[in-house]
């Protein structure tokens, strides 16, 4: 599964990761962050962290989030988008049209050019 981390999804993921060590604190009284160390960005890890979540209502309160953002990290940014190079320089060429014919048509009609 291919995701596409953009800084919205990890500040995500890092609020989620967050709020199960509170719950990982209130249930065991152990930190997440000395069993874990450091998170490599593999979902897998967050979905093993979910399920060890001993109230259900937080668990699945959990699991919502985290399937909300790995959808999210599957979207393509727009920017990260094969189409938006593409759509960018059609966008570019059509302004510069537009301001070709806006200016043709005012000398036409002997209207003053806008600066």
């Amino acid at each position: 599964m291919e995701l596409n981390y953009t800084k919205s999804t990890m500040d995500g993921f890092y609020e989620l990761l967050e709020d199960i060590n509170t719950l990982k604190l209130r249930e065991t009284g152990r930190n997440l962050w000395g069993d874990l160390g450091s998170w490599n960005t593999k979902v897998s890890v967050v979905e093993k962290l979910i399920c060890e979540i001993q109230n259900p209502m937080s668990k699945q309160m959990m699991l919502e989030r985290f399937i909300k953002l790995v959808s999210k990290a599957r979207k393509t940014p727009n920017e990260r988008a094969h189409s938006f190079g593409v759509i960018r320089s059609m966008v570019g060429r059509l302004a510069d049209t537009l301001v070709d014919q806006e200016t043709k048509a005012r000398e036409e009609v002997g209207a003053s050019p806008i600066e």
